[in-house]
C-alpha cells in the first residue's frame, strides 16, 4: 500500500468522524446582534451626554441607507482641538495710562536684556 493511499484513507476516516466528534455551536436567541441604531445612539450619548431621541432612533432603524451613512460618520473618533496656550494669564491693563506704562516696562526690559545678555 502506498503512503499516499494510507494518507487518503486516514483523511476519509477523519472526514466521516468530524461532524460526530465536533459539536456545532448554534447561535442563541439571548444575544441579539447589535443594531446600527443602537451603535449610533451609544456614540451620540458618548459625544453629547444626551440620549438619542426615540423618533430619530426609529428613523435610523427603518432606513438602512441613513443608518450606513451615519455609521460612517459615527465610526470616526473626534480629535482634540488643540493644546493649552503657553501664554501667561496676566490681566491686560485696562486704561490708556496703564497700557502705556506696561509698554514702557516691556520695552525697558527688552533693552536691558539685550544690553546685559
Amino acid at each position: 500500500m502506498n503512503v499516499f493511499t494510507k494518507l487518503a484513507d486516514l483523511l476519509d476516516t477523519l472526514a466521516d468522524e468530524w461532524p460526530k466528534s465536533t459539536p456545532v455551536q448554534e447561535k442563541t436567541a439571548s444575544t441579539p446582534e447589535p443594531q446600527p441604531a443602537d451603535e449610533i445612539a451609544s456614540r451620540y450619548k458618548a459625544a453629547t451626554g444626551e440620549d438619542l431621541p426615540s423618533e430619530i432612533r426609529s428613523k435610523i432603524a427603518e432606513d438602512p441607507d441613513l443608518a450606513s451613512a451615519l455609521s460612517k460618520i459615527a465610526a470616526v473618533a473626534p480629535s482634540s482641538l488643540g493644546e493649552p496656550s503657553d501664554r501667561k494669564d496676566d490681566a491686560a491693563p485696562l486704561s490708556k495710562a496703564a497700557r502705556r506704562e506696561d509698554a514702557w516696562e516691556r520695552f525697558g526690559t527688552q533693552i536691558t536684556e539685550r544690553t546685559l545678555g
